[in-house]
């Protein structure tokens, strides 16, 4: 029983360390160019030194007005999808049952799946060094 203990808080850890990977790469870079493209240059910096309490700032609760819809749902179904994988992960290694292991494999591959979308939707911006700037594409009226 030591043993899947130790074994269920060593997977906690690690795919804790997946996610801040996740967090900081693929959701953090397209929200904060949303944002920049929205809001102004350093409208994200701005809004995440003021002293507004963490969890404001982890879901970018302030800014979301200027993110676009699509990728704050994406941000998420990815933060869901973690949370409920973790904790079938879990159950899983600790209880051995078969229906833990089938959802952590369906929420683990829906996370997959958002994170290649969320990456997905980034690559037209960067493919060939290309920045669009906000001047080329603000609506002539």
């Amino acid at each position: 029983m030591i043993e899947k203990i130790l074994l269920s808080l060593f997977l906690t850890v690690l795919f804790l360390l997946y996610y801040v990977f996740e967090y900081l790469g693929p959701f953090g870079t397209c929200i904060g160019d949303d944002v920049d493209f929205n809001g102004g240059r350093h409208t994200l910096k701005r809004v995440l030194k003021a002293k507004r309490g963490f969890w404001r700032r982890f879901i970018y609760w302030d800014v979301r007005n200027k993110i676009n819809k699509w990728h704050y749902f994406l941000f998420w179904s990815g933060l869901m999808s973690y949370t409920i994988f973790l904790i079938f992960l879990n159950i899983y290694v600790l209880f051995d049952l078969l229906y833990a292991r089938i959802c952590f494999l369906v929420f683990f591959g829906v996370n997959l799946t958002t994170v290649l979308c969320i990456s997905l939707v980034r690559r037209n911006l960067y493919k060939g060094n290309v920045i669009r700037s906000k001047k080329k594409y603000r609506k002539k009226g």
